[in-house]
């Protein structure tokens, strides 16, 4: 096994081919803990993620049951989802955070939880992040084009209060994310009906109270985010080389409470043939690739690859809704655009439009390096560039994927990509 513990690595151009397993899925992951946490332990919960950010979610809620301050490490997911639990009680928590965590913005969970009675640190001051309860049941309005994080904890909290509560979220976005919430919870006996609006772009979600999580035995599913990688480089490798691509294992169907499985749609628009066989994907281009046009307002994770991957494309590809880039683990928008730059590759992100002036071919300037601003997702994007370039890659802070997927580095060995570590 390689070890990818390091801080710079080369990437060289080459074929990929045959087959690897995705990860368990992250987001699944953290959600199954914190509704095992609130049925009181005692679940099984096969395959678990071993990701940095499950990691991080394990440690805060042992913190959590202790009374101790709660450390959220880098996992903006944990913190949203914690945080209302925690204000279930009449006292207060404190968290703290790390890494890109710490500057993430928290306007969107004061509001979520201040609309039930709760109190938290204004949102000004960053962390550390005081919180006090009780929830109060009741009735809240939420604009949701801020994310789904909160909403989501908000969600798994509220159906243990004594009366009924109803949340309305204007202007959702990652609804897939709220829906994988919510067939989390279900999994654990609680449950929420989500009452969409005909008439307007708003849902809202009828709670009762009074109800208990309940221990089970959970199987977690693939993860479709870090699949998204996986298949925009055996993409990328079958339309450079004229190869078969690459089988993904352990995915599944699409289907609603998979976020980002809407990466199969999107690469099949861009030509990219993706044939699903039992639980795997193959991923093969017979006939080159064409420009796409995406919509990233319920699944922003994908636009790293999906970047990535356009820069192989000729002609111009479109990422909508670009604005929600801003405020992940770097300003993901700004951060592609230069990364691409380097490439050689023309973009323009204009009225929330990321365009992709794809070419066809990636080249580095000799000695150039790509920095990955501590952020996974553009790590990971990296390597797809990487995989048909004219030169090989220099990356920066490759052992930040741990983040969500620590052994992508030697999944990708495995398929022949040859990485070299350099410091």
């Amino acid at each position: 096994m390689i070890i990818f513990a390091i801080m710079m690595i080369q990437i060289f151009p080459g074929a990929l081919q045959g087959a690897v397993a995705v990860p368990p899925s992250k987001s699944f992951s953290i959600r199954a803990l914190v509704a095992d946490y609130l049925a009181g332990g005692g679940s099984v919960l096969q395959g678990l993620s071993d990701c940095e950010d499950v990691l991080s979610t394990q440690l805060a809620l042992k913190q959590l049951s202790m009374g101790k301050p709660v450390d959220c490490g880098e996992s903006a997911l944990a913190l949203h989802l914690l945080a209302p639990v925690a204000a279930l009680r009449s006292c207060t928590v404190c968290f703290g955070a790390r890494g890109s965590l710490s500057n993430r913005p928290l306007h969107a969970l004061v509001e979520a939880l201040a609309r039930f009675g709760a109190i938290a640190t204004p949102p000004e001051r960053g962390f550390p992040f005081e919180v006090s309860g009780p929830l109060r049941a009741g009735k809240g309005v939420l604009e949701g084009r801020w994310g789904s994080q909160a909403i989501s904890g908000l969600l798994m909290a509220l159906p243990l209060l004594e009366g009924d509560s109803e949340l309305c979220i204007l202007d959702p976005v990652s609804l897939p994310y709220i829906e994988l919430t919510l067939a989390v919870m279900l999994c654990f006996g609680v449950y929420a009906e989500a009452v969409p609006n005909p008439r307007g772009a708003s849902f809202r979600y009828l709670i009762p109270g009074g109800q208990t999580y309940r221990p089970t035995e959970v199987t977690i599913p693939g993860d479709w985010s870090g699949a998204a990688a996986l298949m925009a480089a055996s993409a990328v490798s079958s339309a450079t080389f004229q190869g078969h691509g690459c089988t993904i294992k352990g995915l599944g169907s699409p289907h609603a409470e998979a976020p980002d499985c809407i990466v199969v749609k999107v690469l099949q628009s861009a030509g990219v043939v993706c044939t699903h066989v039992g639980a795997d994907w193959n991923i093969n281009v017979p006939r080159g690739l064409t420009p796409f046009v995406f919509d990233l307002m319920h699944a922003p994770d994908l636009a790293p690859p999906l970047a990535a991957l356009a820069a192989y494309i000729p002609g111009v590809s479109l990422l909508k809704n670009a604005y929600r880039l801003q405020s992940k683990e770097s300003n993901r928008g700004a951060v592609l655009q230069q990364i691409l730059k380097q490439w050689g590759v023309k973009t323009t992100l204009e009225g929330g439009e990321l365009a992709v002036y794809g070419g066809g071919k990636v080249a580095l300037p000799q000695g150039a390096v790509i920095e990955s601003r501590n952020d996974h997702r553009i790590a990971m994007a990296a390597a797809i560039g990487a995989v048909g370039a004219q030169s090989p890659i220099l990356l920066s802070g490759a052992s930040c994927v741990a983040k969500s997927y620590p052994r992508f580095w030697e999944d990708l060995a495995s398929l022949g990509l040859r990485i070299q570590k350099i410091a």
